[in-house]
């Protein structure tokens, strides 16, 4: 299904919005620089949610593929038994 990793959501070592509060106050306290523009920062916000998107239906996918595989199991159990 979707392989999405934790290290994309995140960005090591690129500078995404929720990394780029802590690199600003690391780097630039007190001197008030901006470090991404606002456009950018509309970029990183929409690529982290579809991001979150892409993971709630990975989420998804993978409970209902756990509900039908217990409804096998009851299934396969009511037949051994029986």
């Amino acid at each position: 299904m979707i392989g999405i990793e934790l290290i994309h959501l995140l960005g090591l070592n690129e500078q995404n919005v929720f990394n780029v509060l802590d690199h600003y106050i690391t780097n630039n306290f007190g001197q008030g620089s901006i470090i991404l523009s606002e456009t950018q920062c509309a970029h990183e916000l929409e690529k982290s949610r579809l991001l979150l998107l892409e993971r709630d239906k990975e989420v998804d996918y993978l409970k209902n593929e756990n509900q039908h595989l217990q409804k096998m199991i009851e299934l396969l159990k009511t037949q051994s038994i029986g």
